[in-house]
């Protein structure tokens, strides 16, 4: 038999700033449905917060071609998708002969919200640390 933890002050204050932090995720993943934002770092990173989802962009040069090739095969897309959760990269060619690559990672707000609850559960679970070990015997009801 398992034994419930009881509600200490430090499980309380984790509940207490996990459900706080919940609320401004949830906020925010709402908020992203009807307003995109965009905080973008240097020339080729950026994060987007939309859809419900935040998606990480980064673009980088990885070479050059050389103008005289006749012909130029670029490494196939690979991409997947699960649940929500996302990857893709993808290679292209520049207009000053470069090549570009393009990384795309995309992590949907449900899963850092389902985090976020273990917390307040935990204290919702834990007994009161005044509440007496053995109702039965003690008559406590």
């Amino acid at each position: 038999m398992m034994r419930r933890t009881t509600r200490t002050r430090r499980l309380s204050i984790a509940a207490l700033a996990s459900s706080l932090a919940f609320v401004a995720v949830a906020g925010a993943a709402v908020r992203s449905f009807w307003i995109p934002t965009v905080k973008v770092f240097g020339d080729w990173n950026r994060i987007t917060l939309e859809h419900g989802s935040v998606t990480y962009l980064r673009l980088s040069k990885i070479g050059s071609v050389d103008p005289s090739a006749a012909y130029l095969e670029l490494p196939a897309d690979s991409k997947w998708n699960l649940l929500g959760f996302g990857m893709m990269k993808r290679v292209y060619e520049a207009a000053n002969y470069s090549l570009l690559s393009l990384h795309w990672f995309i992590i949907p707000l449900w899963f850092p919200l389902l985090f976020l609850l273990i917390e307040p559960v935990r204290w919702l679970i834990a007994r009161s640390a005044n509440a007496p070990g053995f109702p039965v015997i003690t008559g406590a009801e």
